[in-house]
């Protein structure tokens, strides 16, 4: 009786362990599919990134993006300090912080921009 239990026991191992490494089969194959489409898409990636780079077009929209904010940039600085009268010191700090943030904010995608230009 105990016999028959154990080997019940086991079939159940065995058969959980077949699943188990059927399940591990397909979940490698699909790595190895995705692994495939993440290089194809990277490839893409790098693709079109040289074409930004190298369409004076697309160069000309890039830089013209720039520019654009950088005149943000600097029209933001300004109004950092020119906060409406009447608000209490916390609420100066939120604005004024605030502010900040959408600067550094306008500051990065300037930076990450200029980077995919290849410009300093």
């Amino acid at each position: 009786m105990a016999e028959t239990k154990t080997d019940d026991g086991i079939a159940v191992l065995r058969e959980q362990i077949s699943e188990l490494t059927a399940e591990l089969q397909e979940t490698r194959m699909r790595n190895i599919e995705l692994a495939s489409q993440l290089v194809a898409a990277q490839a893409e990636k790098n693709e079109i990134k040289n074409s930004l780079k190298t369409d004076s077009g697309n160069q000309e929209i890039i830089l013209k993006k720039i520019e654009k904010m950088t005149n943000t940039i600097n029209e933001k600085s300004e109004a950092v300090d020119s906060i409406p009268e009447g608000l209490t010191a916390t609420e100066v700090a939120v604005v004024r912080i605030a502010r900040q943030d959408e600067i550094e904010r306008i500051k990065l995608e300037k930076q990450r921009l200029r980077d995919l230009l290849g410009v300093e």
